[in-house]
């Protein structure tokens, strides 16, 4: 690919998505945007054609594609399950552009102007870190399914996040790069919802802002990593007990009562899915893996404690 100065990096995390990517890809390709930019593209070691769709689509596109490729052996395993987090951090450091914009590979952009309007967004309001807009949600044969969220507000902070599973799809998502992940934590490397984790810390930069318009769709398919067994299970919302306890630790701006209710919610759910016994179990669990939070501030600690038994 050529030497130039992206404007916007778009990233394109993929794996096992033959059916998919090549949609994805030519949605994005097909954006109307005069600033230059560019499509860098992950490819995680998939063995149903994926590469080789990838690899022609890289080859007709020379100028803007940029695609790396990489085996299944260096994928990083969480719960003994591999995941695709080394590929999206190594896209998240490759990405060149003064912005950042997302879109699995199983998922789609719906509309060519897109990466302008929130170009267009970000430049016009350096106060945001990031923008995002309304998505829709499609079946793998690309039928409408409903929108992603019936309402999202106006913009996020760190405590507004808090209080949503998924307040927005990363599809539309753009944020201003600031080299956030160049550098990161062995904890990135150790708890699901990644994308959350993301925002998390983008929003250390400012606030986000919503933008109108429906300019995505999110599939909904049978090989989708939320379709698996773990996201329906207690291991979801043990990780994302996790991931509030390291952000509250790590990060500023959020409010302890918010985090700590957010914390005791995803714990009765564990609760309720499990039974009180095996509560106790994710319970020592939770206090092996952060005990300075738990005994230091015992305030969430006995809150924990008083749903398991009310429960």
């Amino acid at each position: 690919m050529n030497k130039f100065d992206p404007v916007i990096s778009v990233i394109v995390p993929t794996y096992q998505h033959a059916r998919y990517i090549g949609e994805c890809l030519n949605s994005i390709l097909a954006q109307d945007l005069d600033q230059p930019w560019e499509l860098i593209i992950g490819e995680d070691g998939s063995t149903d054609g994926t590469r080789e769709i990838c690899v022609g689509i890289a080859n007709e596109n020379p100028n803007r594609v940029r695609l790396i490729l990489n085996e299944a052996e260096s994928r990083i395993y969480i719960d003994g399950k591999p995941t695709g987090r080394r590929n999206v951090i190594e896209l998240y450091r490759q990405a060149r552009g003064r912005y950042v914009a997302v879109c699995e590979g199983d998922d789609r952009w719906d509309s060519t102007d897109k990466l302008r309007k929130q170009l267009e967004l970000m430049e016009s309001d350096p106060s945001i870190s990031g923008c995002y807009h309304d998505t829709r949600v499609i079946d793998e044969c690309g039928k409408l399914l409903r929108n992603f969220r019936d309402e999202l507000p106006t913009t996020f902070s760190t405590n507004s996040i808090v209080a949503l599973r998924a307040g927005f799809h990363t599809s539309s998502f753009m944020f201003r790069n600031n080299r956030q992940f160049e550098i990161v934590p062995d904890w990135y490397y150790t708890v699901w919802s990644f994308d959350m984790l993301v925002f998390n810390r983008i929003l250390q930069d400012g606030l986000f802002r919503k933008i109108e318009g429906l300019w995505s769709s999110y599939r909904i398919h049978s090989g989708g990593i939320t379709s698996s067994i773990h996201f329906k299970g207690p291991g979801i919302h043990f990780h994302r007990i996790i991931l509030w306890l390291r952000s509250i630790e790590n990060y500023e701006g959020y409010s302890q009562e918010i985090v700590y209710s957010k914390i005791v919610d995803h714990f009765g759910v564990i609760v309720s899915l499990v039974g009180r016994l095996d509560g106790v179990k994710w319970l020592l669990k939770v206090i092996w893996e952060r005990p300075w939070r738990l005994f230091v501030k015992p305030v969430l600690f006995l809150r924990m404690i008083k749903r398991l038994i009310l429960v």
